[in-house]
This record gives structure tokens, sequence and C-alpha cells, in this order.
């Protein structure tokens, strides 16, 4: 009988066009991370990053050019290895994902 007096869960807010063109801009780009995770062969394979997990990244600027791809490996992990591939340099200001660029390259 409780279940019967649950408030109705709220409609969802209908997005913007800028909403949606990030929403589809994000999806492209985790969909290219999730492929170059997958692209050496899957969790076990020869050239996987065992005992870490399998990840992939990928490093755009605003206007949507891909600068940089990384996968994890046995010794690097895939945010840094997406930075070696863009050619730039970034001190990591914590442990995980977050970095501040040096290079022109990805602050404009």
């Amino acid at each position: 009988a409780e279940e019967d007096n649950a408030p109705e869960p709220p409609e969802p807010a209908e997005l913007t066009e800028e909403e949606k063109a990030e929403k589809e801009r994000d999806t492209k780009y985790m969909q290219m991370a999730i492929q170059q995770a997958n692209s050496r062969g899957g969790e076990r394979g020869a050239r996987s990053p065992f005992p870490k997990p399998i990840v992939g990244a990928v490093i755009a600027t605003p206007d949507g050019r891909i600068i940089g791809k990384g996968r994890a490996s046995y010794k690097k992990d895939a945010v840094r290895a997406a930075i070696a591939d863009a050619g730039v340099v970034a001190t990591p200001l914590r442990e995980w994902c977050v970095t501040w660029p040096h290079d022109e390259k990805l602050r404009k």
C-alpha cells in the first residue's frame, strides 16, 4: 500500500539544442575511448594492461579536433598515453584524470 502513496517521478526536462549537441559529442568521444580501450585484444591478451583495468582516453579540442588518443598499458595509464600522443606537456593536479595543460595546443 505504501507504493501507491509514492509520488510520481518528475518528467525529464527537455534538452536545449546546445545540450543535445553536447550530449551527442560526448557520446561520440566516449565511443572512441571505448574503441581505444578494446583495441588490443581484451582483458588478458598478450598486450593487456592486466592487472590494471582496460581503459581508453581521447583528448579533443573545443572545436572537435582529436589531438590525442591513449590506452592503458601495463606501464602507463590511458590519460597519460593520450597526453603523450597529443605531444603536449601537462602537470597532474590530482591522482585521477585532472590535468592543467602547459601547452597552448590544449589551452585554446
